[in-house]
């Protein structure tokens, strides 16, 4: 996914994994991802949370999102959750 841009919808076409990825952002960085459309029941976006609270989002189902700030300094970096829609972590 792109850092570049604040938000990010996804459509996720029948056979394609629905798989993506989200690099390290900026320090005070926001990123919202949103899941516009799915035929595969689940989405995955890897990523880090700060402390390695988590390592991907799941989004299930249509409408599904997530909101994320990035903390980009000190021993603690990582995307934390600002919002949620229906994802879950793990």
């Amino acid at each position: 996914l792109s850092i570049v841009r604040e938000t990010s919808y996804l459509t996720v076409q029948a056979g394609y994994a629905g798989v993506f990825s989200l690099a390290s952002g900026f320090d005070g960085q926001i990123k919202s991802v949103v899941l516009t459309s799915t035929t595969t029941g689940n989405t995955t976006i890897a990523c880090a949370g700060i402390n390695g609270t988590f390592t991907s989002i799941n989004l299930g189902a249509k409408g599904a999102g997530v909101t994320l700030k990035y903390k980009g300094y000190g021993a603690h970096q990582g995307w934390c959750v600002i919002g949620n829609n229906g994802a879950t972590f793990s």
